[in-house]
């Protein structure tokens, strides 16, 4: 699998690229080591290989991070609002850029040193593992998920205190290797 998505919804109804495009400026301009950021409108603006996983994975995304190219995608198409806009940016730049870009070599290792100490992480990286997933990205999905629902008004509060008390073992766990 060689790229990482955030999957939009079914009927969703998007923006324009320049509007995304707009939004994540915004975000940006406050980062200090962003990831390279291309915006697309559709799909189709997708280098081919990331349209061919897609389409082989059946989902239809709204940001993907190419980790060979150290690249955040995201589809205009399918982000429906400039918060959306970042909560995209969080999962696929906050969590796998991030992740991957922090522990360097000690990615894989760390993965499964989360996985094996934080409950709340492997009972969902499991849930990804039933479905295919390796566990190593399947524990990266999770902490890029955490990552966005930190971001994510929608997200009950008794949700968050779980995510954040196992972000904070993360962030424990990641002095280690830092």
């Amino acid at each position: 699998r060689k790229g990482l998505y955030q999957v939009a919804k079914p009927n969703e109804k998007g923006m324009s690229k320049a509007s995304v495009d707009r939004a994540v400026d915004g975000i940006k301009s406050t980062w200090k080591n962003a990831p390279d950021i291309e915006v697309v409108q559709s799909m189709n603006g997708l280098p081919q290989e990331l349209q061919d996983q897609a389409k082989a994975d059946k989902v239809n995304p709204r940001g993907i991070y190419d980790p060979d190219t150290k690249k955040v995608w995201l589809v205009a198409d399918n982000i429906s609002s400039d918060a959306q806009t970042a909560i995209t940016l969080a999962h696929e730049a906050l969590g796998h850029f991030g992740l991957r870009v922090a522990l360097g070599s000690n990615f894989k290792p760390m993965m499964n040193q989360i996985y094996e100490g934080n409950k709340n992480v492997r009972e969902r990286a499991d849930a990804y593992m039933k479905e295919g997933l390796d566990k190593t990205t399947a524990v990266e999905e999770v902490l890029s998920e955490m990552a966005q629902e930190v971001y994510d008004t929608s997200v009950p509060e008794s949700k968050l205190k779980p995510t954040r008390t196992a972000l904070q073992k993360v962030m424990n766990a990641l002095r280690q290797f830092l």
